[in-house]
């Protein structure tokens, strides 16, 4: 019988392909349900952040996160609408008109698959405004 060689004996304790074992699925586990920061999620889990950013780099790495993600906006989607109607009530100006935008947005994209326009999104991040005085 033949010895097994080098390559075979350094596979026997590796993942199968296209999974996300171990190290890397416990931290991005942490960053997803926890909401850990990259730094805290690998420090966690025992590896290092370049080998979490190359991980990242990889399309099941990212589907794998992806599908995460998805699961975390399906969940949390029920709070996000009673808090919304809650700034509604409010009546507050702003926050308000834009609590009622965001809600509408919901209705049309459940009921008519509609992509969000990016004016909700102006809405939400102000762009710092270039210095326009004369030096």
């Amino acid at each position: 019988m033949t010895e097994a060689t080098h390559q075979a004996v350094a596979a026997q304790n590796r993942s199968g392909k296209l999974t996300v074992p171990g190290k890397l699925k416990t931290a991005v586990d942490l960053m997803l349900c926890e909401g850990s920061r990259r730094a805290d999620a690998v420090m966690a889990a025992g590896m290092t952040d370049h080998g979490l950013r190359e991980a990242f780099k990889k399309p099941h790495v990212k589907a794998y996160c992806n599908a995460g993600l998805q699961v975390l906006r399906e969940s949390e989607r029920a709070r996000n609408i009673r808090r919304l109607a809650e700034i509604r009530d409010t009546g507050n100006g702003t926050p308000a008109v834009n609590a009622v935008r965001a809600l509408e947005q919901m209705v049309e994209r459940d009921g008519e698959a509609v992509h969000p326009d990016s004016s909700a999104c102006l809405a939400h991040h102000r762009h710092p405004q270039p210095d326009r005085r004369r030096r």
